[in-house]
């Protein structure tokens, strides 16, 4: 936890130490479940805000890839941060996980599941072939699927460009 409490705890455009501008490491090798952003003594209720600070922001970001600034107390300029997340599901092997496929997260008929490598629990990614969402029934796509739509899409728009006398290579 690191707490933002008075003004004069914040460096100005220095490196965060994780007073005033609440900079909190996540732990390589912690579970993370739950991000909870709030006041001291008063989690549920933003109300309460410091005089010196009324906005909050809290967000994670890619270590290394946010620099605290001061200003960024009174307007944050960047909205959109990387994020590098390195999870798996539950902590079981695949072989175990595929004994209960009510609670097997590897949704789609056209995935796969793999141990995870880094830490216990699996993963699911679609065959060869194929694209998207493995953790979702009918989230994997074919390739040629999409591509056939992309040259419909593109004869489609030839065709009716062609008939105004207009032509887009």
């Amino acid at each position: 936890m690191a707490l933002c409490n008075r003004l004069n705890d914040i460096v100005a455009n220095e490196s965060c130490s994780g007073t005033g501008c609440c900079k909190v490491s996540i732990p390589q090798d912690h579970v993370l479940t739950k991000v909870t952003y709030g006041t001291v003594g008063v989690f549920n209720n933003h109300s309460a805000v410091h005089d010196f600070n009324p906005c909050g922001y809290a967000f994670l970001v890619e270590n290394g890839a946010y620099s605290f600034t001061s200003t960024d107390l009174l307007k944050l300029e960047k909205e959109e941060f990387p994020v590098l997340l390195d999870w798996a599901v539950g902590n079981q092997t695949c072989q175990q996980a595929q004994k209960d496929l009510s609670n097997y997260a590897c949704k789609d008929n056209k995935s796969t599941c793999y141990d995870a490598t880094e830490r216990s629990g699996y993963l699911c990614r679609c065959f060869n072939g194929y694209w998207g969402n493995p953790y979702l029934i009918h989230g994997c796509q074919g390739i040629l699927l999409y591509f056939l739509s992309l040259v419909w899409i593109r004869l489609l728009r030839h065709f009716y460009d062609a008939s105004r006398g207009t032509y887009y290579a």
